[in-house]
């Protein structure tokens, strides 16, 4: 396995709720498709060894060494990598909210140079801003810790509770249809094994968690109908390496550094709402700094043309071509 740079990753709520079914080494490729796309958010140098090249259509191919997908120096299981990437192709991932149903596929192909020891994968637009869009809010979780894990629902579960201080509660049937856990803990007529479910998820990934992680959990069930999560924090496991992130943007005023009319467009055009907005305050803030006074004219003309095209468009699309056009400024310039 490659040596994990520990780091703390930003995941958007949207996609910690999905509904999808994956196992712990699909999981993995996620968790370094999440990391690339963060650093690219960052403007960071990726390593020489991964590389990102996006089509005309906004789609991805991602190149990273197969050990990088390896869950320890002991995992030598470059099968298992295979499968996970066949799943993958085929798999869907679904998202609902009060405004909008989402499906989607996650990798549309794929492909494994043996003596090179590169994976190559094709990644659907849509997942890219799922996992990118934070207008909706995000969770935070480690990804050394996250890549240990042999359990996918103690990876579900840690990215719910990961640096979360109050309690949160799900029903039964929503654990179900996010963990796409579909009737495997009922009997025929409906009723639920809640024992079951306790020892194969709850409890299994309490004891992981337990294990290696800082942030861990306890739960109540309660008429057999809700779970809540309290998140407990284990100090003696945290990375006292890991710079700590505090992102408390309550307080930011938009005005600063977006004008009432740039505002409202982002908003009533752009399907912003204001929290999302300020979640990317750091952007506008770079593009007040170094973009020419009139560019959001020309930018939300490019905007414009694009929704036109693709028909509709979200704040992950939009904040997509705002970094495009900042970074070919910065280049040009």
């Amino acid at each position: 396995m490659a040596k994990i740079t520990n780091k703390l990753m930003f995941q958007s709520y949207i996609f910690t709720t999905a509904k999808y079914d994956f196992s712990v080494y699909e999981k993995r490729i996620l968790y370094r498709q999440i990391e690339i796309e963060q650093a690219l958010l960052s403007n960071e140098i990726l390593k020489k060894a991964v590389k990102v090249d996006t089509s005309l259509w906004g789609d991805k191919k991602y190149t990273i060494p197969i050990s990088m997908l390896l869950g320890s120096e002991e995992d030598k299981n470059h099968k298992r990598i295979k499968e996970a990437f066949e799943s993958l192709r085929i798999k869907k991932i679904e998202y609902e909210d009060e405004d909008v149903y989402s499906c989607f596929g996650v990798v549309s192909s794929y492909e494994i140079q043996k003596r090179a020891k590169f994976v190559s994968w094709v990644s659907n637009s849509k997942i890219v801003e799922a996992v990118m869009d934070f207008s909706k809010g995000f969770r935070k979780y480690e990804l050394e810790i996250a890549m240990q894990f042999e359990s996918q629902y103690s990876m579900r579960i840690y990215e719910l509770i990961g640096n979360k201080k109050s309690p949160i509660t799900y029903s039964i049937k929503d654990i179900e249809e996010m963990f796409q856990l579909q009737n495997k803990y009922r009997s025929p007529n409906g009723n639920l094994n809640l024992s079951k479910l306790r020892s194969e998820i709850l409890e299994k990934a309490k004891l992981e968690l337990d294990k290696v992680s800082p942030f861990t959990f306890d739960y109540v069930i309660k008429d057999k109908k809700t779970v809540t999560f309290i998140p407990l924090y284990q100090e003696d496991k945290a990375d006292k390496n890991l710079k700590t992130i505090h992102i408390d943007n309550s307080n930011l005023d938009l005005r600063v550094i977006l004008t009432e009319k740039e505002i409202t467009s982002y908003i009533e055009e752009f399907g912003f709402t204001e929290q999302g907005l300020k979640n990317n305050y750091a952007l506008f803030e770079d593009c007040k700094k170094n973009l020419p006074e009139n560019y959001s004219f020309f930018l939300f003309q490019e905007i414009r043309k694009s929704a036109r095209k693709k028909g509709k468009i979200n704040p992950a699309y939009v904040i997509g071509i705002i970094r495009n056009n900042l970074n070919d400024y910065k280049s040009q310039n």
